[in-house]
C-alpha cells in the first residue's frame, strides 16, 4: 500500500475560464492530461475531486477515479479535503498532494520529486516552486 494520494480539484465554474477542465488539449481534456501526469508520477493513488455532473460523466467515460464534492467550496484545497472526507479515506494517507486541475503540462518527475522531498525532510507541507528566469 502506498502512503500518498494525489487529489486533483476541478470545477466548471471558474470565473476567469469557465469550462476549463474539459477544454481540449491535443485530443484530451485538461483534467485527463493532469490525471495522466499524476499517474505517471507513481507516488500513490490519484483521484479527481469534482462538483459538476458534466465532469463526472467525462470521468466515468475515461475511467478516471473521482469523488463528488459540494459546489460551493471556497478553494481547491477545500475541495481536496472534502473529497478525502467524502471518500472515507481522510486518515488512510500520510501524504496528500493537492495537484491543481489546470496544470496539464506538469512534469510527473516534478510531482515525484515533491513527494520524495516531503517524505525525506518529514515536511508537514511542501509546494513546488521555481525561480523566474525571464520576467516576460
Amino acid at each position: 500500500m502506498k502512503d500518498s494520494i494525489i487529489v486533483i480539484p476541478v470545477r466548471m465554474g471558474s470565473k476567469r475560464f469557465p469550462g476549463k477542465p474539459l477544454i481540449n488539449i491535443n485530443g484530451k481534456s485538461m483534467v485527463n492530461c493532469v490525471w495522466e501526469n499524476a499517474k505517471k508520477a507513481n507516488v500513490g493513488d490519484v483521484i479527481v475531486a469534482c462538483c459538476d455532473n458534466i465532469i463526472e460523466e467525462h470521468l466515468i467515460k475515461k475511467k478516471i477515479p473521482y469523488v463528488l464534492t459540494e459546489k460551493n467550496l471556497k478553494s481547491g484545497t477545500d475541495r481536496v479535503y472534502a473529497a478525502l472526507e467524502n471518500s472515507g479515506k481522510i486518515n488512510k494517507y500520510n501524504y496528500v498532494v493537492n495537484l491543481q486541475g489546470d496544470l496539464p503540462n506538469i512534469s510527473y518527475l516534478d510531482i515525484r520529486k515533491l513527494v520524495f522531498l516531503a517524505k525525506n525532510r518529514k515536511s508537514k507541507i511542501a509546494t513546488l516552486a521555481t525561480k523566474i528566469l525571464e520576467k516576460k
